[in-house]
């Protein structure tokens, strides 16, 4: 998700103000090729709609504004608290108390009522003329709404959020979505790790093992000596299973050395087995992701050059490595996607290219 938001000055008239550019400018700067845009703005007397932007609708729309205030009888006030104009002309509903600003560094509930606000949703690719109208001297910040949504306390997901039907899925269109830019092939692998990190788990046993002894050499209780051998192996050994069973203290109990060269070794292995190397024009990428590392390693062919891609190359990776690093699947297939045009630029598809590799990712 990408969120933004710039300032418009409005006079103490009713201004109508075209933000069309605005919003194209910041769908640019996303690098989102399909998705929905959120326009919000803060304040009470302001608003969002869509409209022809010529002369005669502006000024009809001036002078259906400057009416409003008259029509008291033509509100209501919905379930959930906030007044709605019985109209409907340009406005729509205040959001509900779900969503959170942030004012001067700390987050607080947007309460129902507490401000008439309006916000709609378009597709990116198909843009209206977006319009901010307001009828008071101010200097509202359009687009705050975005930013206090990013600003937010961030969606919860956990590693099996990765694995689940609906994932397979996305990811599958992100990959057909790539492909049918770029003549280059794109497997994607989900792993939950990379490695056993057998020494965490020998070293978690190790430790169970000499607080037992310790426990046997200085509780008060008499222990027989005979058995504390075995006593401090079941420790260790209960330890050292316990470890096997869960595995996401090995990744603070890792270097991340140790991390980096287990995933970049599991990459290469799983590119030489899905024969990502044997593709017509050396062109085959593999994006691996491992979750225990909270890792993506990137693998290439020979026959594709990461220079040439550009910086952009460089970022996208490192987009879907933060995305997965805080558990956020769908910026991840956000980020996947959009490395479609960066390859599209260096390597377009061609009439005759063939689908060489399965486009289902590679999970368990």
């Amino acid at each position: 998700m990408f969120f933004t938001w710039f300032e418009k000055q409005t006079t103490a008239n009713t201004d109508v103000i075209n933000i069309t550019s605005d919003v194209e400018s910041a769908i640019a700067a996303s690098r989102v090729n399909d998705g929905l845009v959120t326009v919000g703005v803060n304040g009470s007397t302001a608003s969002i709609t869509t409209i022809e932007y010529e002369s005669g609708a502006v000024n009809d729309l001036r002078a259906a504004s400057n009416a409003l205030p008259q029509a008291t009888s033509a509100t209501n006030t919905t379930t959930n608290g906030t007044t709605e104009m019985g109209t409907r002309m340009f406005a729509l509903p205040c959001l509900d108390h779900r969503y959170q600003s942030r004012s001067e560094g700390e987050i607080s509930s947007w309460e129902h009522g507490s401000n008439w606000c309006s916000a709609i949703s378009t597709t990116a690719n198909a843009l209206d003329q977006s319009t901010y109208t307001s009828s008071e001297a101010s200097s509202d910040f359009y687009g705050i709404l975005l930013k206090a949504v990013a600003r937010g306390p961030p969606c919860k997901m956990s590693e099996q959020h990765f694995f689940e039907t609906t994932t397979r899925t996305k990811v599958r269109d992100a990959i057909v979505a790539v492909e049918s830019q770029t003549s280059a092939e794109l497997v994607v692998a989900i792993r939950r790790q990379t490695d056993t990190y057998l020494h965490v788990d020998l070293a978690i046993g190790t430790v169970a093992a000499f607080g037992a002894l310790l426990l046997l050499l200085f509780l008060p209780t008499e222990f027989e000596t005979r058995w504390m051998p075995v006593e401090v192996l079941v420790a260790f050994m209960i330890g050292a299973l316990c470890s096997r069973a869960f595995w996401s203290h090995k990744r603070w109990l890792s270097t991340n050395k140790s991390l980096r060269a287990s995933t970049w070794s599991t990459a290469c292995t799983l590119f030489y087995e899905k024969k990502i190397s044997r593709t017509s024009g050396r062109n085959g990428i593999l994006v691996l992701i491992s979750m225990l590392e909270r890792r993506v390693q990137v693998v290439v062919d020979i026959g594709i050059d990461p220079e040439s891609l550009g910086p952009e190359w460089q970022q996208s990776i490192d987009n879907m490595q933060a995305a997965v690093h805080r558990l956020d699947f769908d910026s991840f297939v956000n980020h996947l996607t959009a490395i479609g045009p960066i390859l599209g630029a260096v390597m377009p598809r061609q009439e005759d290219d063939i689908n060489e590799l399965p486009d289902d990712p590679d999970m368990p």
